[in-house]
């Protein structure tokens, strides 16, 4: 880079640093302590908040969320999976799912150079996305993820082979391996970003470090001595690994900080935060039990549900395999694209659902609870009749809040009803009630009916997602040393576009946020609106069988799919 070209004050340019499951829950002890000289030093000098992500406070969710500055009753993700209500069938979602027009869309026909690397939700990539390396959901036998396509033979040509996923998943006694696999992959994601912002024009930059998240996922309990997994000696060896992952990315900031061109914008931004995961809340058991599930009577569901009930649980067979060290015979018998048929058969499952007299069931995990009851104005014939819709919600919410946790005190923080939190044309897409449980517990999303108790202990992973997210804004433009508040991850598309130049689009949800600019650069730069650009079409292709298998094995692998 030339001294003319830094010292150019007219910039426009933005660059956003995504950290996947980031919190200001660990960040700011650290600071204190004196870890994290980069973040504090952004702390100091911009502005900074707890950022509100979406409920379910999700990866699959907020991504979305994110890129287009609108709520899932709009773009249509709330999950790894889309339903059709009308058969109850499940698709897994790609960046067609989105329904409205993504950040990478809108600056591309306003003529701007968006580059982006490992974002969640963008495989398969397009023109219309502008320079890009997809991020998770990418299947890892891809050869396509790259826009344009010969931009992978590149970065393998001067950079390294590329890596979407880290090589190693967390299994107890591997921890130095794993960590020290999601730092070969940090470095790697670091030093490719490096090479595009300086071989290629852009305005909008933006890379995404899932490990994070993965760390957390795996790690948190070495970092908390009230969880149920906390061993002191293994604390001793192994809690620091979440900072060390913090401690790289604080170097990566300050490396990005010393290059900038004057006039630009660094945002860092994350999907959801983290916390603890001390046990699990099966919601399909709850429900079964409320009489609101129900099975069907022939004799082989029959059977598999007395086998239920006497322990041959998913639950169960996963301890066994682990304690046994059968792990290595269960990672080949994955291969087997029918796995997940077999799985099927020999365990409860939603197969063995009676859909006819069936009038709740959950899906997805952190709190989705669907309704099965048609509503006065619906025909449809194969949700179940004779109860009202509402009476039916009222109940289940009347239910949640009376839940106690094992050993006393309130299950839920709060339920929603849907339209509480959503709005949108695609809001038949989405669960009818959400609730976020109390710190600590969740309803993990696991295979259907993985566990036959209503609490159990969690297995895999010791951390799961807080709603409370975490948001960094620093240059010219922006405030220094203030604390903002009531930030969303729905105001970081309107703010990345003002600060752009671009207009806003009224339909967006969220706002630009002008509490965190400086005055002087407001009074010049009034913010512009536009009619809605026409939403993307939602409908481009779907993944393969074999595609989605291999995406199913690898959100297993992180935590996400029991």
């Amino acid at each position: 880079m030339t001294e003319d070209r830094v010292s150019q004050t007219k910039s426009s340019k933005v660059l956003v640093v995504g950290l996947d499951g980031g919190t200001f829950d660990l960040v700011r002890p650290w600071v204190r302590d004196g870890y994290l000289p980069t973040f504090k030093r952004l702390m100091e000098e911009g502005v900074s908040d707890d950022l509100c992500v979406e409920l379910p406070p999700g990866t699959a969710a907020n991504w979305p969320s994110f890129m287009t500055g609108k709520n899932p009753g709009k773009h249509g993700v709330i999950y790894w999976y889309t339903p059709d209500k009308d058969s109850w069938t499940w698709s897994m979602i790609n960046s067609h799912s989105i329904k409205e027009k993504t950040l990478w869309e809108i600056l591309q026909g306003h003529g701007k150079k968006p580059i982006s690397i490992n974002v969640p939700v963008t495989y398969p990539p397009g023109a219309t996305g502008g320079t890009m390396i997809t991020g998770l959901l990418t299947p890892p036998s891809a050869e396509d993820f790259t826009y344009p396509r010969g931009l992978k033979e590149e970065i393998a040509s001067e950079v390294g082979r590329y890596k979407i996923y880290s090589d190693e998943i967390y299994r107890e006694g591997r921890e130095e391996k794993f960590l020290a696999s999601l730092t070969e992959t940090l470095d790697l994601r670091f030093r490719t970003s490096r090479y595009l912002m300086n071989r290629y024009e852009w305005d909008l930059f933006m890379i995404v470090f899932s490990e994070t998240d993965a760390v957390q996922h795996a790690f948190w309990k070495f970092i908390d001595p009230k969880h149920p997994k906390y061993d002191e000696a293994l604390a001793r060896r192994f809690g620091r690994g979440i900072l060390q992952i913090y401690e790289k990315i604080d170097q990566y900031l300050a490396e990005y900080l010393g290059s900038l061109e004057k006039g630009t914008t660094l945002m860092i931004m994350s999907d959801h935060g983290a916390g603890p995961f001390y046990k699990k809340f099966y919601t399909n058991n709850w429900l079964r039990g409320l009489g609101l599930l129900t099975l069907k009577k022939s004799p082989w569901s029959r059977f598999k549900y007395w086998a239920f009930r006497q322990g041959f649980t998913m639950q169960n067979v996963y301890r066994l395999v682990m304690k046994t060290g059968l792990a290595n015979l269960r990672r080949k018998v994955d291969k087997n694209e029918s796995t997940e048929s077999l799985i099927r058969k020999c365990f409860l499952s939603y197969r063995d659902i009676d859909w006819k007299t069936t009038k709740a069931f959950a899906f997805g995990g952190f709190g989705q609870i669907y309704l099965n009851v048609k509503k006065k104005e619906e025909e449809s014939a194969e949700l179940h009749s004779g109860d009202d819709y509402e009476e039916v919600r009222e109940q289940i919410l009347r239910q949640l809040g009376e839940m106690e946790l094992p050993g006393g005190g309130p299950f839920i923080e709060r339920a929603f009803r849907k339209e509480e939190l959503y709005s949108g044309p695609h809001m038949a897409l989405l669960p009818d009630i959400i609730f976020k449980p109390n710190r600590g517990f969740l309803d993990p999303g696991d295979f259907e009916f993985f566990s036959n108790k209503i609490f159990d202990d969690g297995v895999g992973s010791s951390g799961s997602h807080q709603q409370n997210g975490l948001f960094l804004m620093w240059g010219d433009r922006v405030k220094t040393g203030e604390v903002l508040r009531g930030t969303r991850i729905l105001d970081l598309a309107p703010t990345l576009l003002y600060l752009l130049g671009l207009p806003v689009s009224t339909d967006m949800d969220g706002r630009v946020l002008l509490d965190g600019l400086k005055e002087e650069w407001l009074g010049g730069h009034p913010v512009r609106y536009a009619t809605p650009e026409e939403e993307s079409s939602g409908d481009g292709r779907g993944y393969s069988s074999g595609e989605e298998e291999e995406i199913k094995k690898k959100l297993k692998g992180l935590g996400y799919l029991g």
